[in-house]
């Protein structure tokens, strides 16, 4: 049985665009689950309480939504959501 090709169909233009967005989305969501598994280690400290700089948390708390915006922003350069929505609403409709 042959395996389904999930970019048939698609033009050699938009699989560009499709990569262009996938390498700056994944290099975000790497950094995202890494300090989410860094973040995850404290658990692991022994101690109730673990002395934490309100600097440090601040950093992640910045990277991580900063990470978000650019994964959202690719997207959006992709394919703006509100432009696909009317595209389906008005093929449905």
């Amino acid at each position: 049985m042959k395996a389904k090709n999930p970019t048939k169909g698609i033009d050699s233009k938009t699989l560009r665009r499709y990569l262009e967005a996938r390498k700056v989305i994944d290099e975000r969501a790497d950094r995202i689950s890494n300090v989410s598994r860094m973040l995850s280690l404290v658990e692991h400290c022994g101690d109730d309480t673990v002395p934490v700089s309100v600097h440090a948390l601040a950093f992640f708390s910045d990277m991580i939504n900063s990470d978000v915006c650019k994964i959202i922003e690719s997207l959006d350069d992709f394919i703006y959501i509100l432009d696909a929505e009317s595209v389906l609403n008005k093929s449905d409709g």
